[in-house]
């Protein structure tokens, strides 16, 4: 009986933030002109060779909220970009 309740619970969310949230998977291109910044992207993912492959066509996942309109986009290899490291301020 607990089994089938907590089912029933999750199904019914699931209801619910599908009526709130699209979700879909877009392809991204894009084109890297120069090979200084070819080089740079190998170095930044890997340097195995395949990487300026990989920033040609790129898997992007788009969600919407219908409620407020806001959307959110999340692309893998966007994250593997260096982020710089943040100043430690005098007092640590």
């Amino acid at each position: 009986m607990l089994l089938w309740a907590l089912v029933t619970c999750l199904r019914l969310v699931g209801e619910i933030v599908g009526r709130i949230f699209e979700v879909r998977e877009e392809i991204g291109e894009m084109e890297i002109d120069t090979p200084e910044l070819r080089s740079k992207v190998s170095h930044w993912l890997g340097g195995t060779g395949r990487e300026y492959e990989q920033t040609l066509i790129q898997p992007v996942i788009t969600i919407f909220n219908v409620c407020t309109r806001e959307e959110t986009k999340f692309n893998p290899i966007r994250g593997k970009r260096p982020v710089p490291k943040p100043e430690s301020s005098e007092s640590e």
